[in-house]
C-alpha cells in the first residue's frame, strides 16, 4: 500500500499542470491525434536532441494511420508508436486499459557489451562479510578496510521508496560513532521516483561552507513554441512547492560524499546527480546516468485518454540558458571519475575502491 501511495504522489507532482482542451477539438480519434501533435509541438522540450526531426515530421508519418473507425486498441497502439518516437521515458499515453512506455530507455541487460557496474551480492560478501545492511529504504553499513579506516555506505535503490529524517539521522549518528572517513552514496540501478526525496538527499549530503542555500538545479519550462520560462520551483496538485533552491540541513553531513552511479540511473536519480554538481564535497563515480531529466506535464486528450511528456528542461546550477548543450543531461549525467567494474570476475567493486581512494586522499 505504501508504494501505491508513493506512486500516486509522484505522478501528481510530476504532472504539474494540465493543459486546457480547446473546444475546437472534437472527441474523435483524428481530432485527438491532432490535439496531441499540437501540444507536443508547443511544449515538448527535447525535439532538438532526439533525432526524429520535428513534430510535424512525426505527424506526417503517422497521420495516415489514424482513422475514426479504428478500434480503441488499434488507436492506442498507433499513439504508443508515435509517442515512443520521442525516445523519452517520461512520454506516455494512459488509457483505461493500457499505458505506453518507451522500454528502450532501459538498458538492454541481454546485450553482449552490457556492464551493470553493480552486484549487490558481491558487495555484501566482500565488504560486509555477508552481514545484512541496516535500514529498509536507505540500506546502510560500515566498510572497514585493512588499515582500520571506516567508511559509511548507503544503498538507495529507488526514489519510490520513502525515507524519513529519522532514518537519515540514525544513519549519520551511527556513522559518527564509527568515525567514518566519508560516505559512499550508492544509487546504481535507481530508476527514479519522487522529486521531493531527491531534494531531501541533496539537502542532507550536499554541503557548501560558504552558502546555506544554493540554486542547485535550473529548470526552463516551455510555454509555447518560441517561449521558455526559467522557473524557481514546481507546484504540485497537493499545494506543495518544490524549490530548486536547496537549503542544507543543520544536521546534514559535512564530509566527503562519493555518489556511485551507472547507466541504470534514471529520472530523479539523474536529477540527484545533476544537483550534486553544485557541491564540492560530493564527487560522482562510475558511469554516467541513464538520463530522463525532463519534468513532465500531464493532460487529457479530447477522447478522454491521458498523456504526459517532458515540458520542463532540468539543467545543473552552471546553466545560464536552456540552449546550453553541455548542461543538458537528458542523455545522462556524466561521472566526475569514470570507473568501470566487472562484478562477475573480481572480488572487489572497482567503483567503491575508487571512491574510497578519493575519500582517503587529503
Amino acid at each position: 500500500m505504501k508504494k501505491i501511495l508513493v506512486t500516486l504522489f509522484c505522478l501528481i507532482i510530476l504532472s504539474c499542470e494540465v493543459p486546457y482542451i480547446n473546444n475546437a477539438y472534437s472527441s474523435d480519434k483524428v481530432s485527438s491525434f491532432n490535439y496531441l501533435c499540437n501540444e507536443l509541438d508547443n511544449h515538448y522540450v527535447y525535439t532538438d536532441i532526439k533525432g526524429f526531426g520535428s513534430i510535424a515530421d512525426l505527424k506526417a508519418k503517422y497521420s495516415g494511420k489514424v482513422t475514426n473507425t479504428m478500434t480503441d486498441e488499434a488507436f492506442f497502439e498507433v499513439l504508443s508508436d508515435f509517442i515512443n518516437e520521442l525516445k523519452d521515458g517520461h512520454a506516455n499515453i494512459i488509457t483505461p486499459f493500457a499505458r505506453s512506455s518507451y522500454y528502450p530507455t532501459l538498458i538492454d541487460y541481454m546485450a553482449a557489451d552490457y556492464n551493470p557496474n553493480y552486484n549487490s551480492r558481491s558487495i555484501l560478501i566482500n565488504y560486509f562479510n555477508s552481514k545484512p545492511l541496516y535500514g529498509s529504504s536507505l540500506r546502510n553499513g560500515i566498510i572497514e578496510k585493512e588499515d582500520g579506516k571506516k567508511y559509511g555506505y548507503i544503498y538507495y535503490g529507488s526514489f519510490m521508496d520513502t525515507f524519513s529524517s529519522y532514518d537519515i539521522d540514525y544513519m549519520l549518528n551511527r556513522f559518527s560513532k564509527e568515525s567514518v572517513e566519508g560516505i559512499l552514496l550508492d544509487i546504481r540501478g535507481n530508476g527514479g521516483g519522487s522529486i521531493q526525496l531527491a531534494i531531501n538527499l541533496l539537502s542532507y549530503f550536499g554541503y557548501d561552507p560558504n552558502a546555506n542555500a544554493k540554486e542547485v538545479l535550473k529548470v526552463w519550462r516551455r510555454d509555447d513554441k518560441n517561449t521558455y520560462t526559467k522557473i524557481p520551483y514546481i507546484s504540485s496538485a497537493l499545494g506543495v512547492d518544490f524549490s530548486f533552491n536547496i537549503y542544507t540541513m543543520p544536521n546534514g553531513y559535512k564530509g566527503k560524499v562519493a555518489l556511485l552511479t551507472n547507466r541504470a540511473c534514471y529520472s530523479a536519480a539523474s536529477l540527484t546527480a545533476a544537483g550534486f554538481k553544485a557541491y564540492n564535497n560530493v564527487k560522482q563515480f562510475g558511469d554516467q546516468t541513464g538520463g530522463g531529466m525532463g519534468l513532465p506535464i500531464g493532460g487529457t486528450l479530447p477522447n478522454g485518454w491521458n498523456y504526459r511528456f517532458s515540458s520542463n528542461k532540468v539543467m545543473d546550477y552552471r546553466a545560464t540558458s536552456h540552449t546550453q548543450t553541455e548542461y543538458n543531461y537528458e542523455a545522462g549525467v556524466s561521472a566526475d571519475s569514470v570507473v568501470n567494474d566487472d562484478p562477475l570476475t573480481t572480488d572487489k567493486d572497482e567503483i567503491i575502491e575508487a571512491a574510497i581512494s578519493w575519500i582517503s586522499t587529503p
